[in-house]
């Protein structure tokens, strides 16, 4: 299956506008690896940016400008409660997709649970589960 990229890319800007920012500086350690990976030829030096390139740049951060540190747990405040379930001591094996829909489309997941060690298999609107 081909991902589209710019699909991909398209998926990621809402999460980035919520929880990637821009670091106003630079910690000493961070300086210090930037120069070291410059002077060792890590190049094109990049800058900010998010996108996955060649070299070295500036990533973002998941601290914003007063400190404060966003998790993906942030996220969950955009979610439909009535379409979402979320799982706490699971492990996520594989995303499921479907090739013959011509879309790459999530239709399920395969995780393990932490706690009993039982590996489940769920789809759209189905659970069913399997011992391993």
């Amino acid at each position: 299956m081909k991902w589209d990229e710019k699909l991909v890319n398209e998926s990621y800007e809402w999460v980035e506008k919520l929880n990637a920012f821009k670091p106003e500086e630079l910690s000493p350690w961070s300086s210090s690896l930037k120069n070291g990976l410059l002077e060792a030829g890590v190049l094109p030096y990049n800058g900010y940016t998010v996108d996955h390139v060649e070299g070295t740049k500036i990533s973002a951060s998941t601290f914003d400008n007063n400190g404060k540190r966003h998790t993906a747990a942030d996220l969950l405040r955009y979610a439909n409660p009535d379409n979402i379930v979320v799982l706490l001591n699971a492990t996520v094996g594989r995303i499921l997709f479907n090739p013959e829909s011509g879309k790459l489309k999530a239709i399920g997941v395969e995780f393990t649970s932490d706690v009993d060690g039982i590996f489940y298999h769920v789809s759209i609107n189905q659970l069913s589960q399997r011992s391993e």
